[in-house]
């Protein structure tokens, strides 16, 4: 008696299987008709100071070691790079910048293309301990 009653199940629940792929085929829209917009998304850009070469932790930043104008020049330790502004830190230097980054110092090791902040600087008023430094 269980036997048929697992059996009568069994083909019961075959036959809504079958009922429910054939549903979902008819369904389905094929992938090559999808109607999609091919706009693309165009992000806004910023330029900001970007390290071009290694500085090591506690080298104070000249003003020859900034030509932004020539990013060709050998003595240049920055350029300015125009990125997506989400990818942009807030607080990151621009153009407009370039005075308040001449005369501090790096608080790290600045590495090439790295975004310059206020976080890889020194305060404007603070002169490191260079003789603790090794």
């Amino acid at each position: 008696m269980h036997i048929k009653a697992m059996l009568v199940a069994l083909l019961v629940s075959l036959v809504v299987s079958v009922i429910l792929w054939n549903k979902i085929q008819e369904k389905q829209v094929p992938t090559n008709n999808i109607n999609v917009s091919q706009v693309p998304v165009i992000e806004a850009k910023k330029k900001v100071i970007v390290c071009k070469k290694q500085i090591a932790a506690r080298t104070r930043i000249e003003a020859s070691m900034i030509n932004l104008k020539n990013p060709n020049d050998p003595a240049a330790y920055f350029v300015l790079k125009e990125m997506n502004a989400s990818s942009v830190p807030d607080l990151a230097f621009t153009d407009n910048d370039i005075a308040s980054l001449t005369n501090r110092y790096t608080a790290m090791t600045i590495i090439p293309d790295d975004i310059i902040t206020p976080k890889r600087l020194l305060d404007e008023d603070t002169i490191p301990n260079l003789a603790s430094f090794q």
